[in-house]
């Protein structure tokens, strides 16, 4: 929308708030004068209508002032408001709809009544302001409701009267829409004249208050605001706060450079598009002129450019135009700012992307604010200055007092660094000092982002502006534009200003305090006189440090000298010797690499024996070249430093180059006498400071008395040694006569060994004489490889160990190339230099050798070695009684396991004879349950009844499953008949029966099971496939618990003579000694509530009822392997499934005796349903008596009964009737010998629980029997 016609929008909204809000107030008025007036005009009712009419049309017309009177106080509050003129246009019409219903009861057209209508419409017209349209909405109804009844109703007998009436209604409404038409337009005349007054009322108002609130707020500014940054940002603020303008900036004038720089914004994107411009100063255009001047100037896309003074205005040129074009602009404001008469700064104000002209009395009070800002700006820039100036001195002052109390030479220039970075807050410090050699050197830099450091570096070749101050009295460069990215010669990238100031004292320079900014101009020759003080006053504190640091020196030398000669003195360990000369020495002398070598005279060699690189100690044994600086010290047997130039100086020396140059060297020898006992060198790769002659002469005097001490401690250390091995001897004579075990002999052994030997491999090795071998029986190494290892086999010809054994002499190999063909593959796979083989020796016969390996050529002394023959002529007949024990305890553990095996039988068959007493009360109970179940399912037609029996006949089943389980597990089952059985297809059975686990369940877990079979021919074996499948279903299922994270199992069978053996094998954690003992055990778990303990038990019985054996080999954390042994059956029964065999309806006479009042009752009823005659006895004694009166044809007893047992019973039936046949029903059914059963004259044994289909098969066969007896 153009911005030229908001004004004129704003000014239409508000006239129509206005008319809404008149008419809001006209329509009440309009409403209540209905109210009252309705009622009122009923006096003409009186006069002109007939009597009968008066009261209806009084009714009609207090009727219509309800209906007003509703609309006004229901429908005003909430509509009026927001549509007043509707209210107004439905008001008129209900009074007109009750004029022209009097007028139809009063002749219609004819009647004069329609006049009120005219009344009416002219009241709309007089109060409401309506415009001519809703005038025309309101007449429109009224009009129809007067109209439109007539032309359907009546007929028009007198169209003049007609004619003449409709015209003056149509006058009328002519009239109020004219009246309409110009009282809006009359009233939009006065209302824009009173708007537009009172805008401009407003306007100056508000430019008053904001002149008068800008000069109050700038001369607080002025009065209070002593910073610079704060005003320009306080200015940027109140202008935007008080114009409404969008964008504000203030521009920095560099008059050396001619550029503009933007100090302060409020737009991101504002400044972006200044730095964008790159304004400069230097294009010719009347813009920079202006500015240049101090006068203020606008530009416009308009084409004029008020100025202070209008009448400079001018068209704007193409810089100008661009400007504007870039910020994206309508006009922009530039006002300067001056400072002792010059201009400083720029502001820049616009409306941003709204696109407004900047007004130009809003203009001309910017203009007049450029003064007061100005002043304000300069009164706190003189302000800052002095506050620098007051400061500077300030800090001078402290850092004087912070630096005069130190003395150590390194702190003084990190803490003045530090001092001056904080105080000062400049980008970078740096303070380079000379060293000794008069070099250069970083001795502290110090940053704004990071804490002091020293890192100690030479100048580099780019930074030459310091060199440059070396000899200059001081260097300021600042004349880095924006467009460069370094100064010249700087140490930091992005420096644009650099002072250099050296500190002399004496007329030398001691050094060069190096400041740098990463801002243009950014020093001042305030800041060169302060940097003058303070390098006066840091090369005074310089000078006095190196004098304490020199005197200090001095005196620690003196002390350490005095205090080294009495501790090491009395100081007889070696080590700790080293120790101390090296804490002593580092008490005046600095050094990252510190040695002492001691010359051996056995091996001619220079060895390193102690070492400190960078605070890390080692002692070990390492040769050193004796053509090296060392070598040089030892061979000369004089001092030797190095100062400088290092690399060259070892070149001439030595021939060589160095493999890492230090900066500076200092070697001094040990000298007893005429003995040179070795050397001590100190040398440095990173500190700069190099030994001086002082230093020298310090070293040797500690050297000197140093090399008494190491003398007498190298022969303290040999009686040592010898009073050592001696000690070892004893201990190890001491443990072969009393440890009869060749492992623990061996550790006890390597540990004395170790004492006073260094090796790292040793093994005891038995030479075979039948293979010509040696036998590693034993084996000791460090990081020992898969190819050494106890139970190795090595071939005897021509190894070391065969030489020793066969010379019963000790043999040696000093080094690789000496060792013997044969036995260099399992020498240098370990690693070994040097190696010694001992000949062990026992009663004259050498039965092997005691070998020890070293990492190191020549690894063994003389002297080491005999101590090695005296310990293994000890070793010999500890070896042999070693081996008689192992014999004995292998014949005791044989023993101690039959022993166990005993007692787990004993405590087997013990807790079978009382599961089996509980298997039998079980078997009455269940028995019970299961038969009046199936009996009362005969009887019963309602399914519900039937389910209900269906679940009591299950649930008795498998108590019956269970307490067959239970004499499983006592082994004492009878009742089974083996057949031929192929063991290799019952495990496959049983894989593919645990294929769910192993596999399927398994790979939903994400684990991973392998099991793999190795199957040889075998032949059957006599048993029960289904009790063997239970036994390798156990043994899996535990293989699987005992690999919950995936592993491997493995199944092997084959024939061993006449039996077939099972091995299954898997990779788990194994079993300890205790668990393996245990496995077998009832109710022993290691499952926790998982597990009932009674799987491999029950296998266990089966195994055993199957003459079979089942054994467990198995170490914890190496898996478990399951043996199953069953014996070869040719003459086995098979298995065929028998014919079912109908049941029979041939009815007897039976007599049942039994205690248990429930199972006796309940065969009975079974019986007598199928037609049979029962006869019932409660013991033995009264069942015989009924049996002599009734002679029954089938006796069915209990096993268990008091005075009379059923063997009793079953004798006496068949010494009377041998054709009676005989039933024995017991709960201990399946554990009963059939056999015996038959000898006492039972025919048949019936197992309880039983179920009734079985007992009548049993009864119809027996039944059967006895009737073809009698017959035949």
């Amino acid at each position: 929308m153009d911005i030229q016609q908001q004004p004129k929008i704003q000014l239409h909204q508000a006239f129509r708030e206005h008319i809404q809000g008149l008419c809001y107030e006209r329509v009440k008025v309009l409403y209540h004068l209905g109210i009252i007036l309705v009622p009122l005009f009923g006096f003409l009712d009186y006069i002109f209508a007939p009597l009968d009419l008066f009261l209806f049309f009084l009714t009609i017309r207090f009727s219509t002032s309800l209906i007003l009177l509703l609309v006004l106080f229901m429908a005003y509050p909430t509509v009026g408001k927001r549509f007043p003129n509707l209210l107004g246009i439905i008001g008129p019409p209900i009074v007109g709809a009750s004029i022209s219903i009097m007028t139809r009861f009063l002749g219609g057209y004819e009647s004069s009544y329609y006049a009120g209508l005219n009344l009416v419409i002219l009241g709309m017209s007089l109060v409401l302001p309506f415009s001519i349209k809703e005038t025309a909405i309101s007449c429109g109804i009224i009009y129809g409701i007067y109209i439109f009844p007539i032309l359907w109703l009546d007929r028009i007998v007198r169209p003049d009267i007609f004619i003449n009436n409709n015209f003056f209604l149509l006058g009328t409404i002519v009239i109020a829409l004219t009246s309409s038409f110009y009282s809006r337009r009359l009233r939009y005349r006065e209302f824009r004249s009173r708007y537009q007054l009172a805008l401009k009322n407003e306007r100056l108002r508000l430019l008053d208050q904001e002149k008068t609130l800008l000069f109050s707020n700038l001369g607080n500014l002025i009065n209070s605001s002593l910073d610079g940054r704060s005003v320009i940002l306080y200015v940027l603020k109140l202008i935007k706060e008080n114009f409404g303008f969008e964008r504000a900036a203030c521009l920095y004038l560099d008059r050396h450079k001619q550029l503009l720089t933007v100090i302060e914004e409020g737009d991101i994107d504002f400044k972006e598009k200044l730095q964008g411009l790159c304004l400069s100063l230097r294009d010719p255009s009347r813009f920079s002129e202006t500015l240049l001047r101090g006068e203020a100037i606008y530009l416009s896309t308009s084409g004029t450019v008020p100025s202070a003074n209008p009448e400079t205005g001018e068209a704007a040129d193409l810089m100008e135009n661009r400007l504007l074009e870039v910020l994206q602009t309508r006009s922009l404001a530039a006002l300067p700012l001056k400072e002792k008469g010059e201009t400083s700064n720029i502001l820049l104000v616009d409306y941003g992307y709204s696109q407004r002209n900047i007004p130009e009395d809003k203009f001309q009070l910017l203009v007049n604010l450029s003064e007061p800002i100005s002043a304000a700006l300069e009164k706190a820039r003189l302000f800052e200055r002095e506050q620098k100036r007051t400061s500077q001195l300030l800090v001078i002052h402290n850092i004087s007092r912070a630096i005069s109390s130190i003395l150590d030479f390194n702190t003084v220039f990190k803490e003045f660094a530090s001092l001056l970075q904080r105080n000062f807050v400049y980008d970078h410090v740096s303070i380079y000092s000379l060293d000794d050699r008069n070099r250069l050197v970083l001795s502290a830099l110090m940053d704004q982002n990071a804490d002091c450091k020293a890192p100690d570096d030479l100048l580099t070749t780019d930074e030459v502006n310091v060199s440059r101050s070396q000899t200059l009295r001081k260097t300021l460069l600042q004349g880095v534009t924006d467009e460069e990215n370094r100064l010249e010669g700087a140490f930091h990238p992005g420096t644009k200003s650099q002072l250099c100031v050296p500190f002399c004292y004496s007329s030398r320079t001691m050094g060069v305090i190096n400041i740098e900014s990463e801002k243009y101009q950014a020093f001042d020759e305030e800041d060169i006189t302060v940097l003058e003080t303070l390098s006066d006053y840091l090369a005074t504190w310089v000078n006095n440090a190196n004098l304490y640091t020199d005197i200090g020196r001095k005196a620690n030398a003196l002390q350490t000298l005095n205090s080294i000669g009495k501790a090491i003195s009395s100081e007889l360990n070696i080590n700790n010797l080293f120790e101390l000369v090296f804490r002593q020495v580092g008490q005046v002398l600095a050094s990252e690499h510190f040695l002492i070598a001691l010359y051996e005279k056995g091996t001619n060699r220079l060895e390193v024996k102690f070492e400190v690189i960078d605070g890390k100690r080692r002692f070990y044994l390492s040769s050193l070249s004796h053509d090296g600086l060392i070598g040089y010290v030892m061979q000369t047997r004089t001092p030797f430093l190095v100062k400088d130039n290092f690399e060259k100086i070892y070149e001439t020396i030595t021939g060589r180059t160095p493999h890492r140059v230090a900066q500076s060297w200092l070697g001094v020898p040990l000298i007893l006498g005429e003995q040179s006992l070795g050397v001590i060198v100190l040398q440095n790769f990173r500190i700069r400071q190099a030994y001086d002659s002082d230093d020298l002469s310090f070293l040797s005097t500690i050297a000197d008395q140093a090399a008494v001490a190491i003398s007498n401690a190298r022969l303290f250390r040999e009686a040592q040694d010898r009073a050592t091995r001696l000690a070892v001897v004893n201990e190890i004579t001491r443990e072969a006569s009393l440890n009869l075990e060749v492992d623990k002999l061996f550790e006890k052994i390597n540990t004395q060994l170790k004492r006073v030997v260094s090796f790292e491999k040793s093994s005891i090795a038995i030479y075979q004489s039948e293979n010509d071998t040696f036998s590693l029986v034993n084996v000791y190494g460090e990081n020992i490889t898969t190819g050494f290892y106890k139970g190795m086999q090595i071939p005897g010809r021509e190894t070391v160990m065969k030489i020793a054994y066969d010379t019963k002499k000790p043999y040696y190999t000093r080094s690789l190339d000496q060792i013997i063909s044969n036995s260099s593959p399992y020498l240098i796979t370990q690693g070994i230099q040097s190696a010694v083989s001992i000949p062990i020796i026992s009663e004259d016969i050498c039965i092997g050798t005691l070998n020890l390996g070293s990492m190191k050529e020549d690894g063994f002394a003389n002297e080491q070695i005999d101590l090695l023959v005296t310990i293994a002529n000890s070793l010999g007949t500890a070896l042999k009684n070693a081996r008689l024990y192992s014999a004995l305890e292998q014949s005791y553990s044989e023993l101690q396991n039959t022993q166990e095996q005993l007692i787990k039988s004993e405590k087997l068959r013990a807790l079978g004879e009382m599961s089996a007493g509980v298997a039998h009360d079980f078997n009455n109970i269940l028995g019970a349950i299961l038969g009046r179940a199936q009996l009362m399912k005969t009887r019963v037609d309602d399914p519900a009844i039937i389910r209900g029996l269906d679940i009591i006949e299950k649930a008795a089943i498998d108590g019956a499953s269970t307490v067959r389980r239970l004499q499983d597990f006592t082994r004492k089952r009878t009742d089974q008949v083996f057949g031929h059985v192929d063991l290799i297809q019952v495990i496959e059975d049983t894989l593919s029966m645990t294929r769910t686990r192993w596999e399927d369940s398994a790979h939903v877990s994400g684990i991973q099971y392998s099991i793999t079979t190795q199957y040889e021919p075998i032949l059957p074996v006599a048993g029960d496939t289904s009790e063997l499948r239970e036994v390798f279903t156990n043994i899996i299922f535990n293989a699987l618990d005992a690999m919950p994270g995936g592993g491997k199992i493995h199944i092997h069978v084959g024939t061993d003579e006449n039996r077939v053996v099972a091995h299954i094998t898997d990779t788990g954690r194994g079993m300890t000694e205790e668990v393996k003992k245990r496995v077998f055990d009832p109710f022993f778990t290691t499952k926790g509530v998982k597990g009932n303990g009674l799987g491999m038990s029950v296998a266990y019985g089966i195994i055993i009822r199957h003459k079979g054996e089942i054994e467990v080999e198995s170490a914890y954390g190496k898996g478990t392997t399951i043996k199953v042994t069953l014996p070869v059956n040719l003459h086995a029964a098979r298995q065929d499934p028998e014919a079912a065999i109908p049941p029979q309806k041939k009815m007897g006479r039976v007599l049942i005796i039994d205690d248990e009042a429930p199972i006796r009752d309940l065969l009975a009823e079974m019986l007598v349903q199928q037609g049979h005659k029962v006869f019932t006895a409660s013991g033995g004694k009264e069942g015989l008596e009924i049996f002599k009166d009734e002679m029954p044809d089938l006796v069915i007893t209990d096993l268990g009964m008091p005075e009379i047992s059923g063997w009793d019973v079953a004798t006496t039936v068949k010494a009377v009737n041998p054709s009676t046949s005989v039933i024995l029903m017991t709960g201990w059914g399946i554990t009963l010998d059939k056999d015996k059963a038959r000898k006492k004259g039972v025919d048949v044994v019936v197992a309880k629980p039983f179920q009734i289909g079985e007992m009548q098969k049993v009864l119809n066969e027996l039944i059967e029997l006895h009737h073809s007896a009698v017959q035949f």
